[in-house]
């Protein structure tokens, strides 16, 4: 009897064991899911807010076409640290919209990007400040309350 239940025991004990494993084994095999599942959709997240910040451009700049070009500009200034491309499209959105599309293009960009990056501020904030004070220009205001 005393064999008996000691063998039945073991046998329970490596039964459990086996389960024990195979249960880790699925845990691991449903992290792995879904840390694919979320650089999936980290990507198409990506791929909608660039699509979202083009059809922006559209509207700003008036044609599909000069909108793509605009954004494969983007892609290569952002391409270059320290700012990301969405850092630049934000600036130039802001600087497009304050300006009538004065500012905002690649020169004006690559401008205030040297001057974020001089400073260590963030790129939208500097090309709001030179949206502005180019704004305040053209409506007449003085140079000297512009550059406050």
């Amino acid at each position: 009897m005393k064999n008996a239940l000691a063998t039945a025991g073991s046998k329970v004990k490596t039964w459990a064991k086996g389960i024990g494993s195979n249960l880790m084994n699925i845990k691991a095999g449903f992290d792995m899911l879904k840390g694919a599942i979320s650089s999936i959709g980290s990507i198409f997240k990506k791929a909608l807010d660039a699509e979202t910040m083009t059809v922006q451009f559209k509207t700003l700049m008036g044609s599909m076409d000069d909108a793509k070009q605009h954004m494969e500009m983007l892609k290569e200034l952002g391409a270059t640290p320290p700012f990301s491309m969405e850092e630049f499209a934000a600036a130039s959105r802001q600087m497009m919209v304050m300006s009538d599309g004065a500012l905002g293009m690649r020169g004006s960009l690559e401008l205030v990007g040297d001057a974020a990056a001089a400073t260590g501020k963030p790129i939208e904030e500097v090309g709001n400040a030179v949206a502005k004070a180019y704004a305040m220009i053209r409506d007449g205001q003085p140079i000297s309350r512009a550059a406050n």
